[in-house]
């Protein structure tokens, strides 16, 4: 994850390709709001997508070729699976964490706590070591009901979340329900604290994407705009 969140808001488009009846899923990433972009960089702003495989062995992205002068789909190889880069997980491995997860919020702490998939830093409490696993797996491209449900119940078991009275906007215009969690301290230079708002579906319960707050002012963050299952990079569904 990046620790120095966008000026704005990002909108995010998952497309999952199938192959041998297992999804092989590209994510394609949709910005509501353009960064600041000179010459041949305005190109790129506004929308984006990006894809990336369900066995994690592969991710696409439009970006400027090499003359600098226009976009095109570039693919380049992975190997997420099995450790084969750090605490990347594939999304086939996220899927089976996932759909494994037992209906209890405690048990589902539980098993996260002895697979430890990110490595708990020294000192920090055990509800923040805790809150990092589940966040990372409510990112997760491809959820099942159930999985997505018992992270719910665990995150609801931690301090410190707070469900927003009112809907409020996504950055792809959506309406969503915000659920405040995990305050602290802001980035130097700012005034007040630093919250994750994740925004979730008033009718589904899908989480639509993670912003970060300081005050009432949003600091960066995503949103989804839409998924689908598409057979190969560069599709849309």
């Amino acid at each position: 994850m990046n620790s120095s969140p966008p000026s704005g808001q990002q909108g995010v488009v998952t497309h999952t390709p199938t192959n041998q009846g297992e999804p092989c899923e590209w994510t394609t990433v949709h910005g509501t709001e353009a960064q600041h972009a000179e010459g041949a960089r305005k190109l790129l702003a506004g929308p984006q997508e990006s894809w990336i495989r369900y066995d994690g062995t592969a991710m696409a992205a439009m970006e400027l070729d090499r003359t600098g002068e226009k976009v095109e789909l570039t693919t380049r190889s992975m190997h997420l699976e099995n450790g084969g880069e750090g605490d990347d997980r594939s999304a086939r491995e996220m899927y089976r964490v996932l759909a494994a997860l037992p209906a209890d919020g405690e048990q589902t702490l539980q098993v996260l706590r002895e697979k430890n998939a990110i490595a708990d830093p020294k000192g920090v409490p055990q509800a923040e070591n805790d809150y990092s696993e589940i966040s990372v797996l409510l990112g997760a491209d491809v959820m099942p009901s159930k999985g997505l449900a018992s992270l719910y119940r665990a995150l609801a078991t931690l301090p410190d979340g707070t469900v927003v009275d009112h809907l409020v906007e996504t950055a792809s215009g959506r309406r969503a329900i915000a659920l405040d969690y995990h305050t602290r301290d802001g980035n130097p230079g700012t005034e007040g604290t630093l919250r994750d708002q994740w925004l979730l579906d008033p009718q589904t319960y899908r989480v639509l994407g993670m912003r970060m707050v300081v005050g009432e002012k949003v600091a960066g963050g995503g949103s989804l705009i839409a998924t689908a299952v598409v057979d190969r990079a560069g599709d849309r569904g």
